[in-house]
């Protein structure tokens, strides 16, 4: 007995993340030929694959990064640790944590570690002052419907249903 974890979005912040529906009803095969094969294991310098934080790195270079919640508790290091997400063309945030709310939390939840800070709204603040990588750094062009947000709540420790 898992609850079903249903994705959930910022409605009227930002908008829906397009082409998600026809990505996820396509066979497997079909997404094959857009994902770059892998180098073998020993041609692998692991520096390259570091991320902009101490708890991020890429999957597939310049287009997949994961990493560790991307928000803090100060605003000097949650801004920095955003801008540097934000810089590399990041436009789409895929939250996995079942505790993260982005409606309804309050500077004083955040600040006391009672919730998560809804890192989300952060991200759209600094988008206008974002330095965008050009077209030769980055695979992603400079959005021009601001950013992309799903929630697919799992809890820690736990897989989602089929």
């Amino acid at each position: 007995g898992h609850a079903r974890a249903r994705p959930d979005r910022l409605s009227g912040l930002l908008p829906a993340p397009r082409g998600t529906s026809r990505i996820l009803a396509e066979p497997l095969g079909s997404l094959a030929g857009a994902v770059p094969p892998l180098p073998f294991s020993d041609l692998v310098d692991p520096t390259f694959y570091r991320g902009p934080t101490e708890e991020s790195n890429w999957v597939l270079h310049g287009r997949l990064l994961v990493g560790a919640y991307p928000g803090a508790v100060d605003d000097g290091q949650n801004d920095a640790i955003l801008r540097s997400i934000l810089e590399l063309g990041i436009t789409t945030f895929v939250c996995l944590q079942s505790e993260y709310q982005h409606r309804g939390v309050s500077r004083e939840d955040w600040i006391a570690g009672t919730k998560l800070r809804p890192y989300i709204y952060d991200a759209v603040r600094l988008l206008p002052s974002i330095r965008w990588p050009s077209p030769s750094q980055c695979c992603a062009p400079k959005p021009t419907e601001g950013l992309h947000f799903l929630h697919f709540p799992i809890v820690d420790c736990s897989t989602a249903n089929d």
